[in-house]
Parts: C-alpha cells; sequence; structure tokens
C-alpha cells in the first residue's frame, strides 16, 4: 500500500513538473541552419517535456535526430493564415493540458538578425505572466456585461490565441528570412566562383597564346638559319676562286 501511495506521489509530481514545448521549424528547404537551431534549442526538454513541431522539415529533421514528439503540423504557406495555424495549436495543447494536468507550456520561436542569422527564442506562455501587463492604476472597477468567471475564460483563450498567432508570424517571417539570406549568400557564391572561372579562362588563354607565340618564332628561326648559311658558304667560296685566277695567269 505504502509503495503505490509512493508511485502515485511521484506520478503527480511527475505530471506537475511536465510542460509542453511549442517550437517553430522551417516548414521548406533552403532555409539555412533554421530547423538544427531550432531543435538544439530544445534539446535538454526532451525529457520532462512533450514537443508540439510546427513546420515540415523540421518534423523531418527531427525525425532523423530521434526526436520524440508529441504533436506537429505543417507551417501555413502564407501570413493571412496564421489564425487557422494558431487555432489549430491551441486545441491540440487544450487536449493536452486536459489529459495531463500539466500547468506549463513554453514557445520557442525563430528570430532573424543580420549580425547573428536564427535565434531561437524562448516564451513562457502560461502559467500568465502578470508582469507584463502593467495595471492601470484606476480605482474604478470595470463595467462588467459578463459574469467574472465567463470574462476570465474568454480573456485567457484570447490570450493563448494572440499569443501563438504572434509566435507563428514572426516565425514565418524568419524563415522567409532566412531564405532570402541564403539565396543571397548562394547568389554571391555562384559570382565569386564566375569571377575565379573568369581569371583561369584568361590566364589558360594567355599562356596558349604565349606557347604560341614562341612557336612562331622558333619555327621561323629555323627556317631562316639554312639560307643565312648558304649565303655565307657561297660568299665564302667566291673570294677563293677570284685568288685562284691571278696565279694562273701569271703561269701562263
Amino acid at each position: 500500500m505504502t509503495e503505490r501511495l509512493a508511485e502515485t506521489k511521484q506520478r503527480l509530481e511527475n505530471l506537475q513538473q511536465l510542460q509542453a514545448v511549442v517550437v517553430f521549424c522551417a516548414e521548406q528547404g533552403f532555409a539555412g541552419a533554421l530547423s538544427d537551431r531550432m531543435l538544439a534549442a530544445v534539446a535538454h526538454d526532451r525529457h520532462g517535456s512533450d514537443l508540439f513541431l510546427v513546420g515540415t522539415r523540421g518534423a523531418l529533421r527531427a525525425g532523423e535526430r530521434g526526436v520524440r514528439l508529441a504533436w506537429h503540423a505543417a507551417m501555413v504557406p502564407q501570413a493571412t493564415l496564421v489564425p487557422v495555424l494558431a487555432e489549430r495549436i491551441a486545441q491540440a495543447l487544450y487536449a493536452w493540458l486536459g489529459e495531463t494536468s500539466a500547468r506549463r507550456v513554453e514557445l520557442v520561436v525563430p528570430r532573424w538578425s543580420a549580425t547573428s542569422g536564427i535565434a531561437a527564442e524562448r516564451r513562457a506562455m502560461l502559467p500568465f505572466d502578470f508582469a507584463r501587463f502593467a495595471g492601470s492604476g484606476q480605482l474604478q472597477p470595470p463595467l462588467l456585461t459578463l459574469p467574472p468567471r465567463q470574462l476570465l475564460a474568454g480573456l485567457a483563450e484570447e490570450y493563448v490565441f494572440a499569443e501563438l498567432c504572434a509566435a507563428a508570424l514572426a516565425a514565418f517571417a524568419a524563415e522567409n528570412d532566412a531564405r532570402v539570406a541564403a539565396m543571397m549568400a548562394a547568389r554571391s557564391n555562384l559570382e565569386q566562383m564566375g569571377s575565379d572561372l573568369q581569371a583561369l579562362v584568361r590566364g589558360l588563354r594567355h599562356d596558349e597564346i604565349t606557347a604560341e607565340v614562341v612557336e612562331l618564332a622558333s619555327g621561323v628561326a629555323a627556317r631562316d638559319a639554312p639560307a643565312g648559311s648558304t649565303a655565307a658558304g657561297a660568299r665564302a667560296g667566291g673570294g677563293a676562286t677570284q685568288r685562284c685566277r691571278p696565279a694562273m695567269t701569271s703561269s701562263r
């Protein structure tokens, strides 16, 4: 009996420590290291946390790494569909909260900057952080048209929906920024490669022209060398003949 109570107590403690982590990864390829950095940011959350992942390419990378996902969905193709995605995530979280009785939900959202590239930003969505919103300081209570419990429940749902919309829209923008940066880097690399190849072609052409000039010069020198030698020999032979003629005349 005592062992069962201890096991039940431990299980309740584990449920209280359990949290959901919603991580936004890349939907498509050619987005740099977005998915890898986001998965690295939640690597220590694999134990004691259920991962809710958004992004098809990120889900593939998670499977390659052996990361177990409690839920995953594809990122929307355009920003106008972000509310639809936020509603799907909210429904999945509500179902998870009802099944586990957990109370903590965190969001891990990619942020893009030109200096550091992709960075993971962690936000605590639940429990509600009252310090984020300063009080109005008015002593007069607000005029309510709904019962307070119903009003708070509606406000909580709107708060969750707004947080998910903001996170999904930030992730959508970060992925597009990362893809543009990757394309610009690829274009720069191609331009540099083209410049290097052009320089190589010019060098090879210069070597070919130099070799042709040397070959032509050698051919001309080889062609002119025999003609010069014959003329010199002929001039030498003519001089000897002229020297021999006076000697023959005197003998006569």
